[in-house]
């Protein structure tokens, strides 16, 4: 027999089916990390849009009102720079309260710019 037909380089087919079984393994633990930190970064960022509002309406208010120990947070909306008061979504801190309607004449909803949405 001539062994340059024998010389064939190649993959086969028991060879394919291990590097695309250790691929799915990979992606199984890879793919939810990587969906976990993109949700993560997207409440971080709301967050922070949130703690810079709050501060800017209180430098605000800070500047045409003085400010007491009786001054609260519902003194600031008017100074907060939101894009919309939203009656129609729900507000869920995830932590300690039961998702909540807006506009149900308890909370009082403000949407942000992000789509973060601030509830008292």
């Amino acid at each position: 027999m001539d062994n340059s037909i024998k010389s064939a380089q190649g993959f086969t087919l028991a060879e394919l089916l291990i590097a695309l079984a250790i691929l799915g393994v990979i992606a199984t633990f890879t793919i939810p990390k990587i969906l976990t930190t993109q949700q993560n970064s997207k409440y971080n960022a709301m967050a922070k849009e949130v703690a810079s509002s709050f501060a800017e309406a209180y430098r605000l208010y800070s500047k045409s009102n003085t400010v007491t120990t009786a001054t609260k947070v519902t003194d600031l909306p008017p100074y907060l720079n939101y894009v919309s008061v939203d009656t129609s979504s729900t507000a869920d801190d995830h932590y300690t309260w039961p998702s909540q309607p807006c506009g149900n004449g308890t909370f009082t909803c403000l949407k942000l710019h992000n789509g973060g949405i601030i509830w008292w």
